[in-house]
C-alpha cells in the first residue's frame, strides 16, 4: 500500500462518517486512482470502501453483519412480510408516491410506510417538478447495509423494476 492510499485509509477511518470527494480532492491530486488502490487493498477484508457520487466512507463489510450483531449482542429487528413487500417495491420501483405503492399492492400502505420511515429504511423526497408530491425512496443506510451504492446495483434490478413499473396504472403520470 503506497503512502497516498495509507493516508486516505487513515483519513476515512478517523472521520468515521462519509467524507466529501471535493474535500479529498484537495489532499490527493489523483483521487480516482487512490480510491481504486484503496478499494483493491481492502478486498477480502472485513471493511470496504463505500463510495457514492459525492462521498466515500470505510464501513464494515455486509458479509460480517451477522457476526457483528452476535458479538455486540444486537438483535436483528424482524421485518414483517408487508414491510418487506413495500421496501422491495420502493427499492426496485422507486422513488414512488404513496398512491403508486398502494396501486401496486392493492391496499392502504400508510402504516407500513410509517414503520419503514421510523426504521430509517426509506425517506421522503419531493417530485423534482411538482413539489407538492411526496415520493418514497430507500435510504443511503439501507443501500449501505446491502453493500451497494445505488438501487440499480441490486440483484436482478432491471427485470424486477420492469415488473413493478408494469403494475402501476397504465398511462398514469404523477
Amino acid at each position: 500500500m503506497n503512502e497516498h492510499t495509507k493516508l486516505l485509509e487513515a483519513i476515512l477511518l478517523a472521520a468515521g462518517t462519509p467524507v466529501k470527494k471535493s474535500k479529498l480532492q484537495k489532499q490527493f491530486e489523483n483521487l480516482p486512482q487512490v480510491l481504486v488502490d484503496l478499494k483493491q487493498g481492502l478486498e477480502g477484508h472485513g471493511i470496504f470502501l463505500y463510495e457514492t457520487e459525492y462521498e466515500v466512507e470505510i464501513v464494515t463489510h455486509p458479509d460480517c453483519a451477522d457476526a457483528l450483531r452476535t458479538f455486540f449482542e444486537v438483535g436483528a429487528e424482524e421485518i414483517s412480510p408487508s414491510l418487506l413487500e413495500v421496501l422491495s417495491i420502493i427499492a426496485y420501483g422507486g422513488p414512488l408516491a404513496r398512491s403508486e405503492i398502494e396501486k401496486i399492492r392493492g391496499v392502504n400502505s400508510v402504516y407500513v410506510l410509517k414503520q419503514l420511515l421510523l426504521r430509517g429504511l426509506v425517506e421522503k423526497t419531493t417530485h423534482p417538478e411538482k413539489k407538492h408530491i411526496i415520493w418514497y425512496a430507500v435510504t443511503e443506510d439501507f443501500l449501505k447495509y446491502l453493500g451497494v451504492t445505488a438501487a440499480k446495483d441490486l440483484p436482478e434490478y432491471a427485470q424486477l423494476r420492469e415488473n413493478i413499473m408494469n403494475k402501476k396504472t397504465p398511462g398514469e403520470n404523477i
